[in-house]
């Protein structure tokens, strides 16, 4: 399984900022910049969980420990899987033949890209390379 999670210092910032304003607006308009405080604080929590198994992939989206999207693509609803290289990181993406794109990445530990590599290619799901 693999982790990843959303970085933190701008959604501090963020926080910050709303909390900032939200004590400088007027009255009726303050519950409006907490709310987008509580926000803030879910998108905080959220983590994202990948699992590669032999016949599908499982892409999870949690808050607050609790699994708001689960998300399987077996083998034949892939269409094409993209690898894209920048720099030192590496970001995956897979497009099923119905329903929006998964992009990964910020994902640990390391073997993911090669993990679906060979998932590819158990499954002749065509990979196309971008970047370096």
């Amino acid at each position: 399984m693999y982790k990843a999670k959303e970085p933190m210092f701008l959604w501090l910032l963020l926080i910050l900022l709303a909390m900032v304003y939200g004590s400088m607006l007027d009255h009726s308009y303050q519950w409006f910049a907490y709310g987008v405080v509580f926000v803030l604080l879910l998108v905080i929590t959220t983590s994202y969980k990948f699992i590669p198994e032999q016949q599908q992939l499982t892409y999870r989206i949690v808050i607050l420990g609790k699994t708001i999207v689960n998300r399987v693509l077996r083998a034949e609803d892939i269409k094409k899987i993209t690898v894209i290289a920048i720099g030192s990181r590496t970001i995956v993406l897979i497009y099923p033949k119905s329903g929006m794109r998964i992009k990964l990445h910020r994902f640990g530990p390391d073997g993911l890209e090669s993990e679906i590599r060979v998932f590819a290619t158990a499954h002749q799901i065509p990979v196309e390379e971008q970047g370096k």
